[in-house]
């Protein structure tokens, strides 16, 4: 049973955009939350998953970013939602920067340099 709504505009102006701000909060995390379920339920497709190759892959939200903590940076890894590209991008509180030594045709390794 929903609560009784009352008449918000007997509120100051403040307090009528603070409840309008907590309600798009609310359904904003109810979307994430069904999207969640879905991939749960195998009723959606993803294309970023964690393989495990004795267990089920274990799907996350389509396009999802996933962190690597590599030394003392993060490499994250976004696959393009066009679904031709991967971008990779590289973040480091250090002054780093992020090096690709290819290994073989379709093989890298990404790592840290210091400069």
């Amino acid at each position: 049973m929903k609560p009784k709504q009352h008449d918000r505009t007997k509120l100051p102006k403040w307090a009528q955009h603070e409840m309008e701000m907590l309600e798009m909060f609310a359904r904003e995390a109810e979307a994430r939350a069904n999207k969640l379920k879905a991939l749960a339920d195998g009723a959606m497709e993803s294309n970023t998953y964690i393989e495990n190759y004795d267990k089920d892959n274990h799907l996350l939200p389509p396009s999802s970013e996933v962190n690597f903590k590599v030394g003392r940076g993060i490499i994250a890894v976004k696959i393009a939602t066009d679904g031709e590209s991967v971008r990779v991008f590289a973040r480091s509180r250090y002054a780093e920067i992020m090096a690709i030594y290819p290994k073989s045709g379709n093989y890298v390794e990404l790592g840290w340099v210091d400069y």
